[in-house]
């Protein structure tokens, strides 16, 4: 299933953030959410949606980004050198 769906109602588009339990961002949020953007991006332009309203499932609306994907090969915004490890912390390099 998606981390993230639309949904319509009316002249409303809905993008939904559902990766519960924090929705933590990471490359298939990624992925699913240029989806989405994609779908309500067709329906403002066939003006068939006049807002878009973004929420998210659960308790937390974002809780910020997946720190379990650093380490794969990559990613852009990893904290040291492009998805390699680093030295673990109070050890030498």
């Amino acid at each position: 299933m998606p981390k993230v769906y639309t949904e319509r109602t009316g002249d409303v588009a809905q993008l939904v953030i559902s990766a519960p339990p924090l929705n933590l961002f990471g490359g298939q949020l990624a992925a699913d959410l240029e989806a989405a953007l994609d779908e309500v991006a067709a329906l403002t332009r066939d003006a068939a949606a006049r807002a878009v309203l973004l929420r998210a499932d659960g308790q937390v609306f974002y809780a910020g980004v997946d720190v379990h994907e650093f380490h794969l090969p990559g990613r852009r915004d990893a904290p040291v050198g492009r998805g390699e490890p680093g030295p673990a912390p109070g050890r030498p390099a």
